[in-house]
């Protein structure tokens, strides 16, 4: 299985069209094949000053 990793920049407020492609298998196969695309924000780099440090993260998934 491969996983295609793309990095693009989208500044707030906006918008931008990714393109990508998907491998169909040549042979049929008895199984469920299940994949998709995820979005995540890059954290922007902070200082840490010692102590406990939580950080939360968003992610977006969209099914195929």
């Amino acid at each position: 299985m491969e996983a295609l990793v793309c990095h693009s920049d989208v500044p707030t407020g906006d918008s931008k069209t990714v393109t990508g492609s998907l491998s169909i298998p040549k042979y049929p196969f008895d199984a469920i094949k299940l994949g998709g695309l995820h979005f995540e924000k890059v954290p922007e780099e902070e200082e840490t000053t010692g102590g406990v440090n939580i950080q939360n993260k968003y992610g977006y998934v969209i099914g195929l």
